[in-house]
């Protein structure tokens, strides 16, 4: 089977759970020579409380800065040195969640752009839409809203035990349906 797997998203507060983290994330981006994006978001409520209890332009607050970002370039190289992978450190300020969901969908964006225009669709042909939440549901509440007419989805679970035990959304989204469902199970060698 062919990886579609071009970028990978981990986070990390520098802890030991998240450092493990960041290591799984590393071996599935190495399998499939995608990039490994390595985010750390400083507090943005922190910061602007460290500025009214010192200043605006306060050495400490600069501080915490470069030593986080010192932190996250040495944790960067180490994985890239034992897993192998392209790895982009990114240190960024602000709310933590949104920040990273904000991280996570512009990846999402750029693939679905890629998609489409490797589809051979021009911009004006069809809408992009990123939606966070279980799959098989927003599939559902998307064609409600647009009043679709069918639904193409790919069929590419990884075997049937994925499918027996967790489920699939191909086989929600069937279920489900209001509408027509084409469900494509075309394998590219």
């Amino acid at each position: 089977m062919i990886s579609t797997l071009k970028n990978v998203l981990a986070a990390t507060d520098f802890s030991g759970p998240s450092r493990h983290a960041a290591e799984r994330a590393a071996r599935p981006a190495h399998v499939a020579g995608a990039r490994l994006q390595l985010l750390h978001v400083l507090s943005g409520r922190a910061l602007t409380q460290l500025q009214h209890l010192l200043g605006q332009d306060s050495a400490v607050e600069q501080g915490l800065i470069d030593e986080a970002g010192r932190t996250l370039d040495n944790l960067a190289s180490e994985l890239a040195l034992a897993q192998g992978v392209a790895i982009e450190a990114k240190l960024v300020s602000g709310s933590v969640l949104a920040d990273i969901g904000g991280q996570a969908e512009q990846a999402a964006t750029q693939q679905l752009n890629a998609l489409a225009a490797g589809a051979g669709l021009k911009p004006a042909d069809w809408s992009p839409c990123v939606l966070h939440g279980d799959a098989s549901l927003c599939i559902i509440e998307q064609e409600q809203e647009q009043d679709c007419d069918l639904i193409v989805i790919d069929k590419h679970g990884q075997n049937m035990a994925d499918d027996l035990l967790l489920g699939s959304v191909a086989k929600h989204v069937l279920a489900e349906s209001a509408g027509d469902v084409l469900v494509s199970t075309l394998r590219l060698a």
